[in-house]
């Protein structure tokens, strides 16, 4: 038997606000890694402008480098995000009460050594945010599902999962916006200045292949997301007709699935329009 009142408790559990602050911490560290990846692929690709007469060293060996890193970065990225999702898959299987036994014993210490851990690394930040909820500043972990009423049974666990894509919807709708305008500008700017300033394609090929291999990545990457949230978006209407608990399983399964596909959300505008989504759908749902 599951309700509203059991989940707020769950998921205020000590531990579990501590899961969550790992999760986010994880994720937000992930974000950052890839803006310094972006980085070390867009200076490769500047490369493009050292003059022809430049020496081989500089105008092939320091991009060469630069992707190196760049690899690098990529690895810790995925680090991060692995284990961004797993805290926050299990946080919601342990609070919804959903296939909690797809977690062994091993895998339930690996990931509490890992929430520890980040804890106590951190712990002045932790503690602020295990005690504010998102209608604070900075917006915290706290209540991470709220209620206006009390809701039983398979509609406490479903109210969870509308909350989930919801949120996700208005996050995405601001990353698309701002991911856009960035690439429109980017491909812009290296085709002309490739046009203009270089002639040696193996140069070109050098500078350019890290940039163009993470544009060609993150577009598969955002339609593998785009695919996952249509099939989120069609069991949620099935849902809405007919909710059992094979339907919210599946739910679940997708969502946890989606937050392990290498596409985040932009950590600055979650903490700027936090409350405003949280009251808004309070007023709307």
């Amino acid at each position: 038997m599951i309700n509203s009142q059991i989940i707020n408790n769950r998921q205020n559990e000590d531990f579990f606000l501590k899961i969550q602050y790992a999760s986010r911490r994880y994720f937000n560290s992930a974000e950052k890694i890839n803006y310094l990846n972006w980085v070390l692929c867009i200076a490769s690709a500047v490369m493009i402008f050292v003059p022809d007469s430049a020496s081989k060293l500089i105008s092939m060996g320091i991009p060469a480098l630069l992707e190196v890193l760049a690899l690098i970065t990529v690895c810790a990225f995925n680090h991060m995000l692995k284990n961004a999702a797993a805290l926050r898959n299990y946080f919601d299987s342990y609070v919804l009460m959903i296939c909690e036994d797809n977690y062994t014993d091993i895998h339930k210490q690996k990931l509490k050594e890992i929430a520890l851990n980040t804890y106590h690394k951190h712990k002045k930040e932790a503690d602020i945010s295990i005690h504010n909820t998102v209608q604070d500043k900075p917006p915290g972990v706290r209540n991470w599902y709220e209620f206006k009423n009390n809701v039983n049974d398979l509609q406490s666990q479903f109210e969870c999962q509308k909350q989930n894509i919801w949120w996700n919807k208005k996050m995405v709708k601001n990353r698309m916006i701002i991911l856009s305008i960035i690439g429109i500008i980017l491909i812009s700017f290296f085709i002309a200045m490739f046009v203009l300033f270089k002639s040696d394609v193996l140069s070109i090929v050098v500078c350019a292949i890290g940039i163009i291999v993470k544009i060609a990545e993150r577009i598969l990457e955002h339609y593998h997301y785009h695919e996952i949230s249509i099939k989120i978006e069609a069991i949620q209407s099935h849902a809405e007709r007919e909710l059992t608990i094979e339907v919210i399983k599946e739910l679940q399964e997708l969502i946890d699935e989606r937050r392990e596909i290498p596409v985040l959300e932009i950590n600055i505008i979650h903490k700027i329009k936090a409350k405003k989504y949280s009251s808004s759908y309070e007023e709307t749902s």
